[in-house]
């Protein structure tokens, strides 16, 4: 019989509290006014992986980049594993802990074949997650615990198919590394990661890989958000849209503030869930073409060509006729 897992108390914010809900599980509050522009969420990642083409690129550290199309980042790790940094500083404050998991990072693209690259990339995914993980000092129950979903969750989408990548991924390191939790414990957890991830862009907005934080999965969605989330120097930070008084509850977008439609299955695929916040209650009441001016303001202020959200949106609109440039993943990178 598996070892019961102790749950570590969850450390909430003094200014922040903890509720659940019938209807959208649990979220944080505010128990003081933040104003606007105020970071009112500052949480530090558990784990990431950087995806194996970005290595070069994008500092295992803190996140910033290079361009794809430029130079590789100048500190690359001393070992063979391809993980690069932004400066030695960055280097050196990972290197105790990259250290334990360096010689095992390409453990996943090894055993890439032809014939199955999408499973043999999930895997490479799952494989290097788990290194992370396993690689935090923090113990790794407090990640088990609270990314775990209820019983229900078996039934959201492709939950089965990501259980059995990570699961695979678990009995492959089990082999190599001590797992001191039960067998399941880490397939479980990081399962959920398509739900809970936070994702890592380059400047052309592709995904060069992505984050968890057990406190940032506790924040609930909104296509009308209060909040909009940034990533910088190793931590990701919710920052006040607009005054949020006391017992609001903190919410930001999971998805591009795009067409309408498109945006509303996009949220009941991979989240399983419909959304019933403002926006979207006045888009289905009034049609995909509605005017609403506290829309229409937000947007002008907040949301990038690309659907992204921003706390203030540098407008790059180009010449006569041209298309609007997206500007909204430029502040990461290293010129």
């Amino acid at each position: 019989m598996a070892a019961c897992l102790e749950t570590p108390p969850l450390v909430i914010p003094s200014h922040l509290e903890l509720i659940s809900s019938t209807n959208a599980g649990r979220n944080l509050v505010t128990c003081t006014r933040a104003a606007a522009g105020t970071v009112v969420l500052n949480a530090l990642a558990f784990c990431h992986v950087i995806h194996q083409r970005f290595r070069k690129h994008t500092c295992d550290a803190c996140y910033a980049f290079t361009s794809i199309d430029g130079r590789d980042l100048p500190f690359p790790c001393e070992g063979t594993c391809g993980v690069h940094y932004c400066s030695s500083v960055c280097r050196d404050a990972k290197k105790a802990r990259h250290s334990k998991v360096c010689s095992l990072t390409n453990l996943g693209s090894k055993s890439r074949s032809k014939s199955s690259k999408k499973s043999d990339k999930t895997l490479e995914t799952g494989i290097n997650l788990l290194l992370s993980a396993i690689s935090n000092d923090v113990p790794l129950s407090y990640l088990v615990n609270q990314l775990g979903e209820d019983d229900e969750s078996i039934s959201t989408p492709g939950k089965s198919k990501r259980l059995s990548s990570y699961t695979s991924a678990e009995v492959s390191l089990r082999k190599l590394l001590p797992c001191p939790l039960p067998q399941g414990s880490y397939s479980k957890a990081l399962s959920t990661s398509h739900f809970n991830a936070v994702g890592l862009y380059d400047e052309y907005g592709s995904e060069t890989g992505y984050l968890l934080s057990p406190l940032m999965a506790l924040v609930n969605h909104s296509c009308l958000p209060n909040c909009c989330q940034v990533v910088e120097n190793g931590r990701v930070f919710l920052k006040a849209l607009r005054d949020i008084e006391v017992g609001e509850e903190l919410s930001y977008s999971y998805v591009s503030i795009g067409l309408d439609s498109d945006r509303r299955k996009s949220i009941l695929d991979n989240w399983g869930f419909t959304c019933g916040c403002y926006r979207c209650r006045i888009e289905i009441q009034s049609g995909e073409k509605t005017t609403n001016s506290e829309l229409e303001t937000f947007d002008e202020r907040h949301v990038c060509c690309c659907g992204a959200v921003s706390f203030e949106v540098e407008r790059n609109r180009g010449g006569e006729g041209e298309e609007e440039d997206c500007v909204c993943h430029i502040a990461g990178i290293i010129m």
